[in-house]
C-alpha cells in the first residue's frame, strides 16, 4: 500500500508536508524557478524524507490542484539500500514503554561487557593503528589562556592548529598531522555547563572523558553493532546561512551499509557545531552524529521505530558519538545565537579539519548494556563504596536504585500525606527539584518512568528515594570532577577556578548530608567525611591509572599536558 501525502507550497518558497497527522516544512533551493521544476524537487524532497516504497502526493500551488503523482524511492537521490522498516513516516513506538537499567546484547557485538580502560585501550590502538599519533591529555585546568574555566573538548589544546596561528603552535605540534587522545573534561559554566543536570539525568556529567580522534572514522564497524540499533544524524543545510546539505557525509554513510531510513537530516540547531568564541576561537561546522538505541542492541529484527527519539533527550536513544567538519570561524565579539548568526559573520578556514569526540562513560554503558552511565561497571563500583561507607555509620541506608524521573508531564497520581489530595508527579517534580515543566520537557512526551511503580505509602516515599539515587550520583560525578582538578593541583578558593571547585565541595557535601548518606559530619563535626573518602578513593583508582596509561602510550606531549600528580589522593583527601 501507498502513502497519501498532501503537499503545498507556501507564498515564501517553503514546502510544507502533511502525512498521517504530522506537518513538516522543507525549503525549496532557490535554483527551482518554473513550476514543473518545483513539482520535480517536491517529488525527491518528500522520497528523502518519508520512509515508505510508494507514495501519492497530491500537490496544491496557490489555489490549483494539480493531479495527484505516484512516487516510489527512486525519486531519492540515494536509493534505498535496505529493508523497509515499518515504515510509514510516523514513530511506531507505544507511549508507555518504559526503558530498563540494563539490556540484552546481542552476540555478535565485540568487547561486549567490556570495562572502560579496555574499551580506552581498544580506541586508542584502532586510531594508532591507522597512522594518529597518541598525544596525552592536557591538565583538566589551562596552565595557558584557553578561554574557558576547564578544558571542556578534546580540541582545546590543539585551538592554534585550527585558526592557523603558526606563532602560537608549540613545536611539538607543527608536524602533527593525524591525532588521538582521551581527554579528562569538566564542564562547568561557559557555554558548556552541564552542572545543573548531573544527577537528574543519565548521562551528563561534570566531569567526563571525551575519547577523540582528528580523522574521519567508522569505529562503529570495529564493534560490529547491530545495524538496527543505529540512528545517524547529519546536517540538513541552512537556507538563511546559504549553508548546503551534507549529502556527502549521507552518501558515506550510505556506502558503509547503514540504511537510509536510518540516515536523518537536522538543522543548525542539532548538527551545526559551534564552540566557544573565547575558549574555541568561534570555531564551527557541519556535524555528523551516531546514536544508539538501547532496545535494539539485542540485534532483533522485530523492532519498534525509534526515529522520533533521536534528538529528544530520550533515555532510550543516546548521542555516543559526534564528527564535526569543521570549516568555518564565526567573528563576532560574543557568543552569536542561531538568531543572530548571519552569513557575513562565517570565515571560510584556509584548510578543512576533522574532529570527533565520544564519550568514555557513554561508550561503557553502551557495551555493557546499561541504560545509564551510573551504572556501569566502573560507576557502579563507586556506589558500592559510597553505600558500605555510609553504612558503616547508619546501617538503614539504602543500596542506590536507579530511579529517574525522566518524564514530570507523565500523568501519575499519588497521594499527600498532608491534605489526601491527588497531585501529578509535575506538580511532584517542581516540588522536590525546583525544575519547571519547559517546553523542552514536553517533546519527551514518548517516556514513561523507567522502572515499574513500587506500593508508596506516601508520596514522602517516593521523594526520599529520588532525592537518595540523586544524591548517589552527585557524590560520584562530583568526586571525579574534585579528583582530577585536585590532582591536577587546583585548590578550593573564593573566585575565579578555585571558586567552582569550593562549589563542588559544596553541592556533594549538601546533597550527601540532606539525603542521609554522610551522617558523620553531623555527628562527630569533623570535616573528613565520605566525599573526601570517595575523592582519594577515584584518585587512586581513575586519575592515577589514566596518568600510567600516557605515560605509556603517549608519543607527544603538548605544553598543556598533566605532569605528575601534584597532590597525592592522600593529600587530596
Amino acid at each position: 500500500m501507498g502513502l497519501f501525502v498532501k503537499t503545498y507550497i507556501q507564498r515564501k518558497g517553503n514546502v510544507v508536508v502533511k502525512c498521517h497527522g504530522f506537518t513538516k516544512t522543507y525549503f525549496l533551493p532557490r535554483t527551482v524557478r518554473r513550476k514543473s521544476g518545483r513539482i520535480k524537487a517536491i517529488l525527491k524532497i518528500i522520497a528523502r524524507n518519508i520512509d515508505s516504497e510508494l507514495i501519492v502526493v497530491e500537490l496544491l500551488f496557490s489555489d490549483q490542484k494539480y493531479p495527484s503523482y505516484i512516487i516510489s524511492k527512486g525519486f531519492a537521490i540515494v536509493p534505498s539500500s535496505g529493508q523497509d522498516i515499518h515504515s510509514t513516516g510516523r514513530c511506531t513506538l507505544a507511549p508507555d514503554q518504559s526503558v530498563p537499567r540494563h539490556v540484552s546484547l546481542a552476540s555478535s557485538i565485540r568487547l561486549r561487557n567490556s570495562s572502560a580502560s579496555e574499551l580506552r585501550q581498544e580506541f586508542i590502538n584502532f586510531f594508532r593503528s591507522h597512522q594518529h599519533s597518541v598525544v596525552a591529555p592536557a591538565s583538566v585546568f589551562p596552565k595557558r589562556h584557553e578561554g574557558s574555566y576547564f578544558i571542556n573538548a578534546g580540541m582545546n589544546q590543539f585551538k592554534s592548529i585550527f585558526l592557523n596561528q603558526s606563532d602560537s603552535i608549540c613545536s611539538e605540534f607543527k608536524q602533527l598531522r593525524r591525532a588521538t587522545n582521551s581527554q579528562p573534561c569538566i564542564r562547568i559554566g561557559g557555554r558548556h555547563d552541564d552542572l545543573n543536570d548531573v544527577g537528574y539525568d543519565r548521562h551528563h556529567h561534570t566531569m567526563f572523558e571525551m575519547l577523540g580522534s582528528w580523522s574521519f572514522g567508522d569505529y562503529y564497524k570495529v564493534l560490529n553493532l547491530p545495524t538496527n540499533a543505529i540512528y545517524i544524524t547529519y546536517f540538513g543545510g541552512d537556507q538563511k546561512l546559504g549553508l548546503p546539505p551534507d549529502d556527502e557525509t549521507r552518501d558515506i554513510w550510505l556506502n558503509l551499509g547503514v540504511m537510509d531510513q536510518k540516515l536523518m537530516p537536522f538543522g543548525i540547531e542539532s548538527n551545526f557545531w559551534r564552540a566557544n568564541q573565547f575558549s574555541g576561537g568561534g570555531l564551527c561546522g557541519p556535524s555528523t552524529e551516531v546514536h544508539i538505541d538501547f532496545k535494539a542492541l539485542c540485534g532483533g529484527d522485530q523492532l519498534d521505530c525509534a526515529r522520533c527519539l533521536v534528538n529528544t533527550s530520550s533515555p532510550q536513544v543516546l548521542e555516543l558519538w559526534n564528527c564535526v567538519f569543521i570549516t568555518h570561524r564565526i567573528i563576532a565579539d560574543n557568543d552569536v545565537t542561531e538568531k543572530h548568526l548571519k552569513p557575513d559573520l562565517l570565515q571560510p578556514l584556509n584548510k578543512s579539519f576533522v574532529d570527533t569526540g565520544m564519550g568514555l562513560e557513554r561508550l561503557a554503558c553502551v557495551m555493557q548494556g546499561m541504560t545509564s552511565n551510573y551504572d556501569s561497571y566502573e560507576m557502579n563500583s563507586l556506589m558500592e563504596f559510597i553505600h558500605s561507607k555510609a553504612n558503616s555509620c547508619n546501617p538503614s541506608v539504602p543500596v542506590y536504585q536507579g530511579l529517574f524521573l525522566s518524564n514530570p508531564l507523565q500523568d501519575v497520581k499519588t497521594k499527600t500525606d498532608k491534605d489526601q489530595s491527588e497531585i501529578t508527579l509535575s506538580s511532584l517534580w517542581n516540588k522536590i527539584s525546583g525544575k519547571s515543566s519547559s517546553s523542552a520537557l514536553c517533546s519527551k512526551s514518548h517516556l514513561a518512568l523507567d522502572h515499574s511503580w513500587k506500593n508508596f505509602n506516601m508520596d514522602n516515599d517516593l521523594v526520599d528515594m529520588w532525592h537518595r539515587d540523586t544524591a548517589y550520583r552527585v557524590l560520584v560525578d562530583h568526586s571525579r570532577a574534585l579528583a582530577f582538578a585536585l590532582s591536577d593541583g587546583l585548590l578550593p578558593g573564593r573566585q575565579g577556578l578555585p571558586l567552582k571547585i569550593r562549589q563542588l565541595i559544596h553541592r556533594a557535601f549538601r546533597a550527601s548530608v540532606l539525603s542521609g548518606l554522610d551522617t558523620e559530619i553531623t555527628t562527630s563535626g569533623k570535616l573528613k567525611s565520605l566525599l573526601g573518602a570517595l575523592v582519594s578513593e577515584v584518585a587512586k583508582r581513575d586519575v592515577l591509572s589514566l596518568q600510567s596509561f600516557f605515560n605509556t602510550m603517549a608519543t607527544i606531549r603538548g605544553p598543556s599536558c598533566r605532569k605528575s600528580d601534584a597532590i597525592t589522593p592522600e593529600q587530596v583527601s
